[in-house]
């Protein structure tokens, strides 16, 4: 606490000293800070490098290069970071398990259990914020929305599916 009171004097004193044309600092003492990044959005024509970024509610309440945290701010030392808005990924298939199949869940429900934690999570360390599933299987909506942390699912509800499975090319002799 005490180095950051210092920072604000030697920030006031060399902010006095600067002269009329520099811009004048706006303190943020609420929210979350997050200083020294690289702000890239489609609303900007050149990355905004050495960016504050001010988040409050959930939601980014303001951007500039203006902005510095005050003592009640919750700051992120961006350094070295880039924020981009979030990625969407609009063809998943969430409730498909992979590589475990009905045996294998069957045997060690654990491994289901540790998919299903992680699997939210996966997406959003990729910056996926929302996904779209396009076979969404009965139930998954459920476990997927009970994860603490997880990106927006969307979906089409269940998938068209075609005698003899997807990318079929010939209809199987016993389908009638």
């Amino acid at each position: 606490m005490r180095e950051r009171a210092l920072v604000w004097f030697l920030l006031l004193v060399l902010n006095s000293f600067a002269g009329a044309n520099t811009a004048e600092l706006k303190v943020v003492d609420d929210g979350t800070v997050i200083e020294n990044v690289t702000v890239i959005s489609a609303e900007r024509s050149a990355p905004l490098a050495h960016a504050v970024v001010v988040v409050r509610d959930g939601r980014i309440a303001e951007v500039g290069t203006d902005l510095v945290a005050g003592a009640h701010a919750k700051q992120i030392d961006g350094r070295g970071g880039f924020l981009i808005p979030g990625l969407i990924d609009s063809h998943v298939h969430v409730g498909n398990m992979g590589p475990l199949d009905d045996d294998a869940i069957e045997k060690h429900p654990d491994l289901l259990a540790a998919y299903r934690a992680q699997l939210p999570r996966s997406y959003l360390a990729f910056g996926f914020t929302t996904l779209v599933d396009l076979d969404l299987r009965e139930k998954t909506l459920d476990w997927f929305n009970a994860t603490p942390v997880h990106p927006n699912l969307c979906h089409c509800g269940r998938g068209v599916h075609v005698v003899g499975g997807y990318g079929a090319l010939q209809t199987p002799k016993d389908a009638a």
